[in-house]
């Protein structure tokens, strides 16, 4: 990840980054909630998502994208309703899939994945201390 400065990153959103703001707005975090966690501006989120949808290719078909933002437009009022402690501490987003790690806080078992395979040295995103680096499990 780019190495953030004031509200600006210093030299762009990897594409990697890219991915997971695209994966963070289509489970219904708005722009300015994106931003807030990325630390960048809400303009700067927006030009991503058009660039990685872009590049993704867009479904010309206008009933999809009806169904699409109609989709979006419901989670974003679920996750105005749901309480904080269904939200993945890494994603900000309503955990799928949820798994309680070796740490003993609960995430979206795609987003633990993701940050174990790229912190080598395992260390808890809620707290820092070093955990397993194994699958986490479902309670």
């Amino acid at each position: 990840m780019a190495i953030a400065s004031g509200s600006k990153m210093e030299k762009g959103i990897s594409a990697e980054d890219s991915e997971k703001i695209l994966r963070m707005s289509q489970k219904g975090m708005s722009v300015q909630a994106i931003a807030e966690v990325w630390n960048v501006d809400a303009v700067e989120i927006e030009k991503t998502l058009e660039l990685v949808q872009s590049s993704a290719g867009k479904d010309s078909e206008s009933g999809c994208q009806v169904q699409a933002e109609h989709c979006r437009t419901s989670l974003v009022k679920r996750l105005m309703e749901d309480p904080p402690d269904l939200c993945c501490p890494i994603s900000h987003g309503l955990m799928e899939d949820p798994v309680v790690a070796a740490d003993g806080f609960y995430y979206d078992r795609s987003c633990i994945m993701d940050w174990l395979e790229r912190n080598t040295d395992a260390r808890s995103p809620t707290t820092g201390v070093t955990m397993h680096a194994t699958v986490p499990c479902r309670y």
